[in-house]
């Protein structure tokens, strides 16, 4: 029995201590961070998207906008931009989502004038009371094969 070895100590887990937090938080505020999205990279993200709209109703939109779009279709980067343009274009994209084009006025239609009689037979089905074009006395239809309540007996 004195053959067997020395068992280990058993390493138990520990908390670190308030420095070992301290020094970890501080690392993790010097870490650099990736630039927050913008309200129009997180919903468009294409600024041909809102030049379009810009271009079709320039006066729902600032003023400033048209150059910087133009500058963004052209030469400059979205990460390029300085925080007063993104907040140009994220105001401009919250204007895009809200905008709603007036309706046209509903013009009334005219009313249809009365259908005129001719004198012709084509409406020979009205003068005569009839409510169907079907129902004229004309019309002559075998009541024994065609009844509507074929499982009555006559």
């Amino acid at each position: 029995m004195t053959s067997l070895p020395f068992p280990a100590t058993p390493s138990f887990p520990r908390f670190p201590t308030v420095q070992e937090l301290a020094d970890q938080h501080q690392a993790e505020q010097d870490r650099p961070r990736p630039r927050a999205q913008s309200t129009f990279e997180a919903l468009l993200g294409d600024p041909r998207i809102l030049h379009v709209a810009w271009l079709e109703n320039p006066d729902a939109f600032d003023p400033r906008l048209g150059p910087l779009l133009q500058e963004l279709l052209t030469t400059k980067k979205i990460q390029d931009l300085d925080p007063q343009s993104l907040g140009l274009l994220d105001a401009a994209t919250v204007e895009f989502a809200q905008y709603r084009p007036r309706k046209a006025p509903v013009v009334p239609a005219a009313p249809k004038a009365q259908e005129q009689d001719d004198g012709d037979d084509s409406l020979a089905w009205r003068e005569r009371g009839a409510g169907r074009p079907y129902d004229s006395p004309d019309v002559h239809v075998n009541e024994n094969t065609l009844s509507t309540r074929w499982w009555e007996r006559k």
